[in-house]
């Protein structure tokens, strides 16, 4: 009984121990979604340090609060990369612009459908800019899915921007599945892992520590992730693209002037740069070439082969200050190429 006892109690140190480590020495360095999810201590002091670099001096980006009150020339509808606050590319457009952009909560059936709501119960005042997004993994599923007819009112849904921050999340941390989660990475139990790492040839990154490593998310067990692509088994991918102009025609058909905007996939835009053996995704080979269509891979994969670091978070899947102030960059070039500014 008693070598039971010492058995027991070294156990339970033991365990008290892994968890008391977590929560003071681990929990404090994840930032980042990748951080989070894959329990990876990559700090705080690289993010604070890219967002401090772009500081703005006031937030032009706003939600829309009523349905009647689309009073600005600007509009973006977008999924997460489109809700980064002062450090998205909407920012970038106001700022470049000098004007405030309205931001406009998506339904569950994605931003394409929405501006198709939007468009066909005519909310939209003539000769508004209205920039769509869409990240990349989710792209063709929503092509797809596309209905034209749909003429039901929008509603305007609560709506909170993405702050990718060292705080994130900001829900009540579960140390003790957080706990598990990291021996889990430490025992390289790769079955529960959704983050994938690879070395890169350069240094992608101004991490003190990781500057030559890519971590990417993917996970099969939430259907998300910037591998989805293998599931797609698409045989044309030019057939689901031509969609996009009926959009654009529906567009003009309501005097909207229309930006389609793609949001690369981390892994899509980096992936020349991996030292190992790996595979490509096709998704945006066949999009078509329009200037209203703004495929942010190759202006992103140029600026990376130039040398610009921390286009994406090393952290996160969303690309960092750096990488949207080069949209928002690209998307006033566009839009002047159209005509649609001076």
């Amino acid at each position: 009984m008693k070598k039971f006892l010492i058995k027991f109690i070294i156990l339970f140190a033991l365990i008290d121990g892994i968890l008391l480590y977590y929560v003071f020495a681990v929990y404090p360095q994840l930032s980042g979604d990748m951080g989070h999810m894959g329990q990876i201590t990559f700090g705080t002091a690289y993010m604070d340090s890219l967002q401090n670099l772009y500081a703005a001096d006031r937030l032009r980006v706003h939600n829309l609060q009523d349905i009647d009150s689309i009073n600005i020339s600007i509009v973006t509808i977008g999924d997460s990369f489109s809700h980064f606050k002062e450090y998205g590319y909407s920012q970038a457009i106001a700022e470049l612009l000098n004007t405030d952009i309205i931001d406009i909560s998506v339904s569950d059936d994605g931003p394409l459908q929405t501006f198709v709501q939007y468009a066909n119960n005519n909310l939209f005042p003539p000769h508004t800019i209205v920039i769509v997004e869409s990240v990349e993994r989710s792209l063709l599923g929503r092509i797809q899915n596309i209905d034209l007819t749909d003429t039901s009112m929008p509603k305007i849904q609560a709506h909170t921007f993405v702050t990718a921050d060292k705080n994130a999340p900001k829900k009540k941390p579960d140390y003790l599945t957080g706990t598990i989660k990291y021996i889990r990475r430490l025992l390289h139990f790769q079955r529960y892992n959704s983050i994938h790492l690879y070395n890169t040839n350069v240094n992608l990154f101004s991490h003190p520590q990781m500057s030559n490593q890519l971590y990417i998310y993917d996970s099969p067990w939430d259907g998300d992730g910037d591998f989805r692509y293998r599931e797609s088994r698409i045989d044309n991918y030019s057939n689901i693209y031509n969609k996009l102009y009926d959009i654009h025609h529906l567009a003009s058909e309501h005097n909207i002037h229309f930006i389609f905007l793609v949001a690369t996939d981390k892994y899509d835009v980096y992936e020349p740069f991996i030292i190992a053996n790996h595979e490509t995704n096709p998704t945006l080979d066949s999009i078509p070439s329009e200037d209203w269509i703004v495929n942010s891979k190759p202006f992103l994969q140029d600026a990376a082969f130039s040398g610009v670091k921390d286009i994406y978070y090393i952290n996160d899947t969303h690309w960092s200050p750096v990488g949207a102030k080069i949209v928002g960059e690209e998307i006033v070039n566009r839009l002047r190429e159209l005509g649609f500014i001076q």
